[in-house]
């Protein structure tokens, strides 16, 4: 793209980063996120009777908040759980995140 184009203008690498976030994002659970003042809520699937939260992949994000960060808690609104994650500036680094809990979890897998 480049050679034909030029280089990629910022607002449109943002977009690419934005959507393989929503990627990863889907992949882990996540209904909905939003990132607003530097703190991330991450939505997971609204219904608390879900076998999602029997799964593997949710095991494996309790695990990974457990262990690997402390700068991210569970958070129960009601029936529905979030995950909050404080000190997020970017979506470049959200996405840094989350590719993280799905690195770790793929080699666990794959292990």
């Amino acid at each position: 793209m480049v050679d034909r184009f030029g280089p990629i203008p910022g607002p449109v690498q943002d977009l690419f980063i934005t959507i393989r976030t929503r990627w990863l994002a889907i992949r882990l659970g996540f209904e909905k996120m939003i990132l607003k003042d530097e703190k991330l809520r991450c939505y997971f699937i609204n219904n608390p009777d879900s076998p999602y939260f029997e799964s593997v992949t949710f095991n494996h994000l309790l695990n990974y908040i457990q262990t690997r960060t402390n700068n991210a808690r569970l958070k129960q609104v009601g029936k529905n759980f979030m995950l909050v994650v404080e000190k997020v500036k970017s979506m470049e680094q959200l996405h840094r995140f989350l590719e993280g809990i799905v690195k770790s979890q793929d080699a666990k897998v794959g292990a």
